[in-house]
């Protein structure tokens, strides 16, 4: 029941620099749409990811109450969208670029800005007209159990599994990891969704919107083995098949084999380089033979495999990448992904950058685009030993080879 005469608009980004903007639906509009309507209010979500009109779009809005969100390749549209809105709204913007760039986002944008989580908090901005810097800290994951689907088209979106029509499901929040690339809105305490949360989610999912297939969006969703193995039971009832990501510290064939005969159909695995010197600078904490047997027994066990690779970290170099190149051909993944690497704010890179031997840094957030249209990438940086033109060749050398040996770059 509506208690509140208002309605909350929440806006969603364009993301025209991406090949498919709409692969993924808003989960983190979605559940602060059901922390909103848990107290009384009315929810609107508005999804500009694909949206070439998106300026006319805008500008058509009415309200009086609107939340942004923004990664820090799309912060410079989510500016011009604050801009855009009606004067006198209340306006708010979160996300990982606001979260680790506060002060600045405060300056630039003028309106409430969230750090970290903000289904908490955002009934009390609302409340509050003037502007300021609000800290949602780390939520319970179980207060919100079930993101607001109601709000989305859901056929708009297609996430990446074959088999059928598929949604990304989040079970848990939070890394324990620090790589050096990585800023963690979600903190590094790792908060897990109740098990029959999950599978009430799941069970709606299949019956009210006919998925077939998820995608667990998680960042480590084989973290707890124990927790894994029951989930995957419920799942076997739901007749649900799934894909995850991993890391090849947490598995063994054993394990695999139990994912597989459990509806898991495909593994991601985050391998980023064939380099062990280049998985310590990034602080990975993992080892080039655990990531080759990854994902050589996952293929044993017939799981579809997709390795995530990054070249041009601090560091690279013409040995790193013959190194990867070696690494493809003795464990050829089903699938892959290149990213250009970016020290995107908040990251130990972004903090330290003379640690990194980084003479220049680009402040232009158009700029940090991990992997765009045609699998290109931004360069953000320069450092004493790569210019931008390394960069560039690099990347360029990574992909065609993987193109060349695996094929195309597949989601």
């Amino acid at each position: 029941m509506i208690i509140n005469n208002h309605e909350v608009c929440l806006i969603n980004p364009p993301s025209l620099f991406l090949n498919i903007p709409n692969a993924y639906p808003p989960t983190g509009l979605m559940y602060l749409g059901t922390a909103l309507e848990s107290n009384g209010f009315k929810v609107k979500i508005v999804d500009l990811c694909n949206d070439k009109n998106w300026k006319k779009t805008v500008g058509n809005l009415e309200g009086d109450i609107f939340g942004v969100t923004c990664v820090t390749s799309n912060y410079n549209s989510a500016k011009k969208i604050i801009n855009l809105l009606p004067k006198k709204a209340i306006k708010i913007i979160g996300g990982s670029h606001p979260s680790a760039l506060p002060k600045e986002t405060f300056k630039d944008a003028n309106c409430h800005v969230v750090i970290g989580e903000g289904e908490d908090i955002i009934t009390k901005i609302i409340k509050e007209k003037k502007p300021k810097i609000w800290n949602g800290g780390l939520i319970d994951v179980n207060k919100y159990p079930i993101p607001a689907r109601h709000l989305i088209d859901v056929d708009y979106y297609h996430p990446e599994m074959s088999g059928g029509k598929s949604t990304s499901v989040y079970t848990s929040r939070g890394c324990p990891y620090n790589c050096n690339f990585c800023f963690k809105l979600t903190g590094n305490l790792v908060r897990y969704r109740n098990n029959n949360n999950i599978l009430m989610e799941i069970s709606e999912c299949k019956v009210k919107y006919g998925y077939k297939n998820i995608v667990f969006g998680d960042d480590n969703f084989l973290l707890n083995r124990k927790r894994v193995f029951e989930l995957c039971k419920g799942l076997v009832k739901l007749d649900i098949n799934f894909k995850c990501i991993g890391r090849s510290d947490h598995v063994d064939k054993k394990f695999l084999q139990f994912l597989y005969d459990h509806g898991c159909t495909e593994i991601n695995f985050g391998v980023e380089s064939g380099s062990q010197r280049i998985l310590n600078l990034m602080n990975k904490k993992e080892n080039v033979i655990d990531n080759k047997n990854a994902i050589l027994w996952a293929k044993e066990v017939g799981l579809i495999v997709k390795a995530f690779f990054v070249v041009g970290f601090p560091g690279e170099n013409e040995k790193s990448i013959e190194e990867t190149k070696k690494f493809i051909l003795d464990t050829k993944p089903d699938k892959w992904l290149l990213s250009q690497f970016a020290p995107l704010p908040g990251c130990d890179v972004w903090l330290q950058p003379k640690k990194y031997g980084i003479t220049w840094i680009s402040k232009n957030w158009d700029d940090y685009v991990l992997v765009g249209k045609g699998g290109k990438g931004g360069i953000t940086f320069e450092t004493n030993e790569l210019k931008k033109d390394d960069f560039e060749r690099m990347h360029n050398d990574l992909y065609t080879f993987l193109s060349d040996k695996l094929g195309d770059m597949k989601r």
